[in-house]
């Protein structure tokens, strides 16, 4: 009898993890996933052959077979002084509904891009609210804040160019902003998730430039043009499929690579083709595509920098609570 109830029980809880069956069930997603629908608005652009989604002139001279969607675009030439490298950092923010950060003075440009949701940016206290799709520059030395007053959650893609040690760390904060009843709200624990998506170090720069995001992927999965190079620094993230680089190279989904300026690379569709995140800064009145001499050797040239991946599951830089504080004559402002 004892047996029976051993082998029911057992029964049961097999049938509760089942899969799609609500139960206990707790499944890992691929590495991949939480960063995959960043691309998958555009895809009906891409596979129609469309440069891009907005006015951009970085589509211009693209290889053939390729199709690349600019998701943001933005010149700047507001770059910290005194700094003789620079860090490059790609980062999702995911804010949930009420979640708001503190008041930040940026020690480098900050492009964000709205993935999903509705995000309010303040830049120097002046406050827009943005939507899926829509793309903002927080130049150097502003101060800003982010906030999500929707009921549903937000999800946002965020490059930084900033001095090493000096990244803006969105998630941990203590004062986030004055509102009408006399209190400052600050984020609770969970409210702000940042995910690191990549991380590499880059020369300073100089003179105005175009921070970008934008999905790339093969209309054309045989197109091989050879070995091509950028004006600046330029990433890439494999959100799915096999990405081949130089003679020897595979990246597959989860994977990143970063080439410096003037880095000739070549790059293949595997297989799958790949859909990739592409992002970087490019040199004003530069095109991104510059073709490289076949009589160069792309398998030895053309090194990544330092850089490194980050881990798309886990958070790397859990929230810090703060209590509310009652108002102060003045509006404290970290720096």
């Amino acid at each position: 009898m004892r047996a029976s109830l051993i082998l029911v029980a057992i029964v049961i809880f097999a049938i509760a993890a089942a899969p799609g069956t609500g139960g206990f069930h707790v499944r890992a997603q691929p590495a991949g996933s939480p960063v995959q629908s960043i691309c998958s608005s555009a895809e009906g652009q891409t596979q129609s052959g469309e440069q891009s989604t907005m006015e951009s002139p970085l589509g211009t001279g693209a290889p053939a077979g390729l199709a690349l969607t600019v998701l943001a675009d933005q010149a700047t030439e507001q770059w910290p002084t005194f700094a003789d490298s620079l860090v490059l950092t790609v980062r999702r923010l995911h804010l949930i509904p009420a979640a708001v950060t503190e008041i930040r003075r940026t020690q480098g440009p900050l492009l964000f891009y709205v993935e999903s949701g509705s995000v309010g940016l303040s830049v120097n206290g002046r406050m827009e609210t943005h939507s899926p799709g829509v793309a903002a520059l927080v130049e150097t030395g502003q101060h800003y804040l982010l906030r999500n007053d929707s009921t549903e959650s937000a999800t946002i893609l965020r490059l930084a160019l900033v001095p090493p040690d000096e990244e803006t760390t969105v998630g941990r904060g203590e004062i986030a902003q004055v509102i009408d009843g006399g209190n400052e709200i600050a984020a609770s624990p969970g409210a702000i998730e940042s995910r690191l998506l990549l991380r590499a170090d880059v020369p300073a720069m100089s003179g105005q430039a175009h921070l970008f995001l934008a999905c790339l992927s093969w209309i054309d999965p045989a197109a091989d043009f050879g070995s091509t190079s950028h004006p600046g620094p330029v990433g890439y993230l494999v959100l799915d499929g096999q990405l081949l680089v130089g003679d020897a190279g595979v990246l597959n989904a989860g994977d990143c690579t970063l080439f410096p300026a003037e880095s000739p690379r070549r790059l293949r569709a595997g297989d799958p083709p790949p859909t990739l995140l592409m992002f970087g800064a490019v040199p004003d009145a530069h095109p991104l595509w510059i073709p490289v001499d076949a009589g160069s050797n792309s398998s030895t040239a053309g090194e990544p920098s330092e850089f490194e991946c980050g881990d798309l599951m886990a958070p790397d830089e859990p929230p810090v609570a703060a209590e509310l504080t009652p108002l102060h004559p003045e509006v404290r402002v970290r720096l």
